[in-house]
């Protein structure tokens, strides 16, 4: 049958002319979705392909939000259907990147789409399994990151019902979701968050709960396991030339990569693990200066990361042995991880001090010659955690034992560890505990400039994976949790609160936990201050006073060779999104 528009316009206009106006407006919606999905295509593709390839795209449909425009479609231009989907922020002038979100099942059709603020909703008809199902998708970002609602471990945070505070006075809100694999934050001002994204090797920029369209930074990261985007931090300046002005410094620590995100995925060995000094301008990050090279071989793991501008104004950096393999004689040992017949420090295993420029400060601690005279400790297995005491400036770290011995260590300048000859009270066998040990005269002193000191906390069974530390140098939340220190746990999604002694060298600590020592899990209740929150990857206490904490979703051990089905854990390969909580009052 041949539809006559002319003659059934007429005889529309003639007898409900209300009716007729209705099916003419969505006559017109119809011939503009068309009109711009065929526009999109001819972005992705010259105009040549777009006039002279025969390509099916079919059932568009348009989502508009004010000026974010969502459009989907189902494309038959591979010679499978699929759906796709592009975005428009500008009310349709031009659009972002096609994003294919049935991930390429070949039988996907009859796309829908429907967007309520943040919440886009995608569904669609899919016949790939030979049976006719309905698929849905759904973004919580305003963004093209879509997730699928029956993924449970892409979704759901460890705790069932989480993420909780003890606390019954205190909530945890959602400030942000959709970040791929975060691994650290940086606030520039209230509200005003960047984000490190660790496999794509970016830095994003959220303001108020929304992320920006652009990255601040996109470079090639290597990122198998444990590599990739790792550590920021940001020093803020008087501009020189205008006193009223800031000039900020944004620092970055990432394993950077030859070619391409990912090539050492395929066997390429990356340039480095390296510290570059950026500037921010606008919403871009410019004039990189490389401030330290450091080894990134010969494991995938144990990188370290986490960056902090001290109250001296100074750089720290951690970076742990860069190997899995514990042995004593391993491919590449030194003398920062305790053995007098290893090759020189070359910056692995410590925690490394140096100025915003570069440079060591006041000759070194350790000995004159580079990199030595960058380290401010050493003997560390791996750290994803550094912070200052607001009160003593002293500062404090977190340490990831191997299948025991995690820890939390006042750090003094020259600090030993004890890696890998001790970790936490107990001597070192390889990835397991030997017996528990005072005798430490086996570890390396540089000529007595080191010197070792036993943890202030350690897990022994379960490990918590320790990542984040901070102190809570606000009183927002109470006067209670004023300058504790919190740590949050990668492994196991808790947050925990530790009540330091007078001193401020310890902390204070009820039997069971009075030893210093987490026998076992249950343990740590009385230390408990949240839980829930998958695997946290850091914790900052923001300008407004209130406690941020960014997670992926899904918390657990490292996933082995073979999946264990319903054993949660932690892929490096495979996409694992994530999001920043805030702790506030109820």
């Amino acid at each position: 049958m041949i539809f006559d528009m002319k003659k059934s316009f007429s005889e529309c206009w003639a007898n409900q002319k209300q009716k007729c106006i209705v099916i003419l407006i969505s006559f017109t919606m119809i011939l503009a979705s068309l009109m711009t999905i065929y526009e999109v295509y001819a972005q992705n593709n010259d105009n040549t392909h777009a006039r002279n390839h025969p390509f099916e795209l079919l059932l568009p449909q348009v989502s508009p939000v004010g000026n974010n425009i969502f459009l989907v479609w189902q494309d038959n231009s591979t010679g499978n259907d699929e759906i796709f989907l592009r975005k428009s922020t500008n009310g349709g002038i031009t659009f972002g990147n096609t994003t294919n979100i049935s991930n390429n099942t070949g039988s996907s059709t009859s796309p829908q789409i429907e967007s309520f603020g943040n919440n886009t909703f995608v569904i669609w008809q899919d016949n790939s399994t030979g049976n006719d199902e309905i698929y849905l998708r759904k973004s919580t970002n305003g963004d093209t990151v879509f997730y699928d609602l029956k993924n449970i471990r892409e979704l759901n945070l460890e705790y069932k019902g989480g993420p909780v505070v003890s606390d019954p006075n205190l909530k945890v809100q959602q400030v942000a979701t959709g970040i791929n694999f975060p691994t650290s934050m940086a606030f520039l001002g209230p509200g005003d968050i960047l984000v490190l994204e660790k496999n794509e090797g970016r830095v994003i920029r959220i303001v108020n709960g929304s992320i920006m369209n652009q990255p601040l930074l996109d470079v090639n990261v290597a990122n198998r396991q444990e590599r990739g985007m790792l550590g920021i931090a940001v020093s803020k300046h008087l501009n020189k030339e205008s006193e009223d002005k800031q000039s900020v410094y944004v620092f970055l620590y990432y394993t950077e990569s030859k070619s391409k995100d990912g090539g050492d995925m395929k066997g390429e060995v990356p340039l480095g693990n390296r510290l570059y000094r950026y500037q921010l301008v606008g919403d871009k990050l410019i004039n990189p200066k490389l401030l330290l090279d450091l080894p990134s071989v010969p494991d995938t793991v144990h990188n370290g990361g986490k960056i902090l501008v001290g109250p001296d104004n100074n750089v720290y950096l951690t970076i742990g042995d860069l190997t899995r393999d514990n042995k004593r004689d391993s491919p590449i040992i030194t003398k920062a991880q305790n053995h007098e017949e290893g090759v020189e420090a070359d910056g692995r295993a410590g925690i490394l001090r140096i100025t915003q420029n570069g440079k060591a400060i006041n000759g070194g601690i350790l000995g004159k010659s580079h990199p030595l005279d960058k380290y401010f400790a050493y003997g560390i297995r791996n750290s994803f955690g550094i912070a200052f005491d607001p009160i003593t400036g002293n500062l404090w770290d977190t340490e990831s034992g191997p299948e025991f011995g995690d820890e939390i260590n006042l750090v003094d300048p020259g600090f030993n560890s004890g890696w890998n000859k001790v970790q936490g009270i107990w001597e070192t066998n390889e990835n397991f505990p030997g017996n528990v040990t005072t005798n430490v005269t086996e570890l390396y002193s540089y000529n007595n400039a080191g010197h070792y000191s036993a943890p202030e906390f350690t897990w022994f069974d379960t490990s918590t994976g320790p990542t984040a530390i901070s102190f809570l140098n606000s009183s927002k939340l109470g006067k209670q949790y004023l300058n504790n220190l919190i740590v949050g746990g990668f492994h196991d999604g808790n947050i925990y609160r530790f009540k330091l002694d007078q001193n401020r060298t310890g902390f204070l600590l009820d039997n069971p936990l009075a030893d210093r020592v987490a026998n076992k899990q249950n343990e740590t209740q009385a230390i408990s201050f949240a839980k829930g929150f998958g695997g946290i990857t850091d914790i900052k206490v923001g300008p407004d006073g209130y406690l941020y904490v960014l997670s992926i979703y899904a918390g657990g051990d490292d996933c082995g060779p073979i999946y264990q089905p319903g054993n949660l854990c932690i892929s490096y390969t495979k996409p694992m999104s994530g999001a920043i909580f805030r702790i506030v009052p109820k």
